[in-house]
């Protein structure tokens, strides 16, 4: 790929890696993030939680104008960024092309996203989401029985590993390590991991992701291809929207504008459309 960043550089401040984060700065940081609460899940997640990642900030004047902060999901990093305008997206497509990193997942607003690509001479098309927020105050919770909580057993970790291999689809054995990590499992299971059952035996999951002060990410969907189309997503995620709204939170998602029959289900259960997202890996 060609970059189109070299004849700009001169108007590009660097990012700082913060190696520590004191109480000052990651009260900066947070009064940032929470400006876009919504789209800023996963950073205000690892702020709080002091979860190990990478905090890249940039500064005019003493304040903080843009912010890039990257996670280890096993799989990939997850890459994503705040900005005070988009002049600032400049900053943010340099700092990426400086990391020379592989199998880094860009998430923002598709619009900023496109631009970062731009920055960088990336010709590829990113892929087109929809991120959705639920709009309803309470959902009939149906069929609870068939679907209950992941615990800290071998019994579901099984189950567990068995359905992440399926829905990311790791492609050599760092990845797959890497994604089914007995810590990262162990904090997948502390924050929420759901099983859909049949015959007392799992044959789905869903898991809450990142959180917030008043949000909730729904994410890694996945039901047994012998039984999709017997309602076991409606009564997975039904159960999940019971669950986060009575631990006062309001969720969140996100799924691929084409992927239409989810995007039926979704509005059909109370989700309405925000705005268009992305999450698109970066070519290397």
């Amino acid at each position: 790929m060609t970059s189109n960043l070299s004849n700009k550089c001169y108007e590009v401040k660097e990012m700082e890696l913060l190696t520590e984060i004191d109480e000052s700065c990651k009260e900066e940081i947070r009064c940032c993030l929470y400006r876009e609460e919504m789209f800023q899940t996963l950073a205000i997640q690892g702020l709080e939680n002091e979860q190990l990642g990478e905090w890249y900030v940039e500064k005019d004047d003493n304040e903080i104008t843009s912010i890039l902060y990257i996670k280890d999901e096993g799989n990939t990093y997850f890459t994503t960024f705040w900005i005070k305008d988009k002049t600032k997206l400049l900053v943010i497509a340099k700092q990426i092309e400086c990391l020379k990193r592989n199998s880094i997942l860009l998430a923002g607003k598709s619009e900023y996203v496109e631009s970062i690509f731009k920055y960088l001479g990336i010709k590829e098309e990113i892929s087109r989401d929809i991120h959705y927020v639920y709009s309803q105050k309470c959902t009939k919770d149906t069929d609870v029985p068939i679907v209950r909580k992941a615990i800290h057993n071998e019994y579901d970790i099984s189950f567990i590993h068995k359905f992440f291999i399926h829905f990311f689809q790791p492609s050599n054995e760092e990845q797959l390590q890497r994604l089914i990590n007995k810590e990262k499992i162990s904090n997948d299971i502390e924050k929420g991991i759901f099983f859909v059952m049949h015959d007392n035996v799992p044959i789905g999951m869903g898991r809450y992701g990142s959180y917030t002060k008043n949000y909730i990410e729904f994410t890694t969907f996945y039901v047994e291809e012998k039984f999709r189309g017997q309602k076991c997503g409606k009564i997975l995620l039904s159960h999940m929207i019971s669950d986060c709204l009575n631990c006062g939170k309001i969720p969140i998602l996100q799924t691929s504008s084409n992927n239409i029959s989810a995007r039926s289900l979704y509005e059909k259960l109370g989700f309405k459309e925000v705005t268009d997202y992305s999450f698109t890996f970066i070519p290397h």
